[in-house]
């Protein structure tokens, strides 16, 4: 499976996703703040996206079958046909329970 990550990532959790057989991960070396595009020839393999935004010229990534999200909400997605591309979207729901109480 090839993994695109472009949100900050723990060096442990990026080890341990490395170290999974079968697994390649690439980093973006800036994460996004807002959907922008991605270098189409880096992106057409990617099969698992983890991201906030998906990038603006996601009908690049023509391996993509999951985009997990950094956020609970994901209104980001709408708009984007994931469903009619066989491509499963999941979301960071109960990750920020803890800091966001202890926040508040």
């Amino acid at each position: 499976m090839q993994i695109l990550v472009d949100f900050p990532v723990l060096p442990v959790a990026l080890a341990a996703l490395r170290a999974m057989p079968g697994v390649t991960v690439d980093c973006l070396e800036a994460p996004a703040e807002s959907a922008r595009p991605l270098d189409a020839t880096r992106i057409a393999g990617v099969e698992a996206l983890f991201c906030t935004y998906p990038p603006t010229n996601l009908g690049d990534m023509r391996a993509l079958r999951w985009i997990q999200i950094a956020s609970t909400g994901y209104t980001q997605l709408f708009g984007l046909d994931l469903n009619g591309r066989g491509i499963r979207a999941t979301n960071a729901r109960g990750c920020f329970d803890v800091p966001i109480a202890e926040w508040n």
